[in-house]
C-alpha cells in the first residue's frame, strides 16, 4: 500500500483533460496545468516493466478518482478512471453544461 498526502502531478491536468469532452468543455475555465491532490493511495505492483494498480484512489478539492491501470517506464499511462466531481464544482458548472 502506498499513500501520498498533499501531492501534485505536474504534467497531468485532470480538469483540462475532462474539458476535452464536448459536454464538459466548461471545465476548461478550471484548468491549472497541474493536478493537485490531498490524498492518493492504492496497492501498487511492479511487474513486466510497469507499475500496476487495481485500486487507485485520488482525492482533490474538486474531484475524486477511483481507477485501475498501469504506467510503464516510458511514462505511458493506461488507466481506466471514474471521476466524481465535487458537489460544489458540479453546482457551479451545471447551468453551463451542454445538452446533447
Amino acid at each position: 500500500m502506498l499513500s501520498i498526502t498533499n501531492g501534485e502531478f505536474q504534467k497531468v491536468d485532470i480538469l483540462e483533460s475532462l474539458s476535452q469532452i464536448a459536454e464538459l468543455s466548461v471545465l476548461e475555465t478550471f484548468k491549472s496545468g497541474v493536478t493537485r491532490f490531498t490524498d492518493m493511495g492504492g496497492d501498487f505492483h511492479l511487474e513486466e516493466g510497469k507499475v500496476t494498480t487495481e485500486n487507485l484512489v485520488l482525492v482533490s478539492d474538486d474531484f475524486q478518482i477511483e481507477g485501475k491501470g498501469d504506467v510503464d517506464w516510458s511514462g505511458n499511462l493506461n488507466f481506466r478512471l471514474s471521476v466524481y466531481l465535487d458537489p460544489g464544482l458540479s453546482r457551479q458548472i451545471s447551468p453551463k453544461l451542454k445538452k446533447t
